[in-house]
């Protein structure tokens, strides 16, 4: 039989492990996407992307701009 403190050690550890292994995906899931961003900079992120993305194409000439889009 195990005794009872390798009992309470086999359960902490099972409840621990997986709830440690949720928040590290979280986390993960955190900094690698915009899941858990708030809409504001969201906005902010895709309109600053817009901006150089206008920037660059401003730069060029019209025939280029057709040139790339085909």
């Amino acid at each position: 039989m195990i005794t009872k403190k390798k009992r309470q050690l086999i359960m902490i550890i099972s409840i621990s492990v997986p709830i440690v292994i949720i928040i590290g995906i979280l986390i993960a899931l955190y900094f690698t996407t915009d899941m858990f961003k708030p809409k504001n900079k969201l906005f902010e992120k895709y309109i600053a992307q817009n901006i150089n993305i206008i920037d660059e194409m401003a730069k060029k000439s019209p025939k280029e701009i057709m040139r790339s889009n085909k």
